[in-house]
């Protein structure tokens, strides 16, 4: 999930035909490796059949007894998902700054920040609808949510390549 948002900041790389694959492909090597080798671990510690639950990595250490180890994971979990909350909040501005520029959302949105460079009222309105639905709802809620609306965009755009292959605008747009 968060390699969308590595595309969403292309507009901020000083050389973005070099640094966006290199970075794509990076980030997923490193977290193929960190994901394979942690798999390897965990069914070597505990069979298999046993890791069907929310948390493996804090449950196999509370299974084999090393419980401190077990809480230090599941508040780095926390931190972790709560890393990734922010990069969504990271690149949803600059995703409504790109859709008002192509007329889609009002201009105000792709007001820039004189100072900081970044979609300031973009970035503003991004806070407050994910700030106070957040005060309502339990942290679990938005962890579905967040994947649930990831897979939700991924399959607009799949939706709009094909109307776009299609309709025949493929051809007419330069991508």
């Amino acid at each position: 999930m968060g390699f969308d948002s590595i595309s969403t900041t292309a507009e901020e790389c000083k050389n973005p035909q070099r640094d966006l694959p290199r970075a794509m492909i990076i980030t997923l090597l490193i977290c193929t490796i960190l994901y394979v080798a942690i798999t390897l671990v965990l069914t070597g510690m505990v069979n298999y059949t046993e890791l069907n639950v929310k948390d493996p990595l804090a449950f196999v250490f509370k299974y084999i007894g090393v419980d401190y180890l077990a809480g230090i994971i599941s508040v780095t979990s926390v931190i972790a998902i709560t890393s990734a909350l922010l990069v969504y909040q990271l690149a949803q501005p600059r995703i409504w700054m790109t859709m008002s520029r192509d007329g889609l959302l009002w201009k105000k949105f792709s007001t820039i920040h004189p100072k900081y460079k970044t979609p300031s009222f973009a970035t503003i309105v991004t806070g407050f609808v994910v700030a106070i639905p957040s005060m309502f709802f339990k942290m679990d809620f938005f962890v579905d949510l967040t994947s649930v609306g990831t897979f939700f965009a991924f399959i607009l755009v799949c939706a709009g390549v094909l109307y776009m292959d299609y309709s025949g605008l493929s051809k007419t747009v330069k991508i």
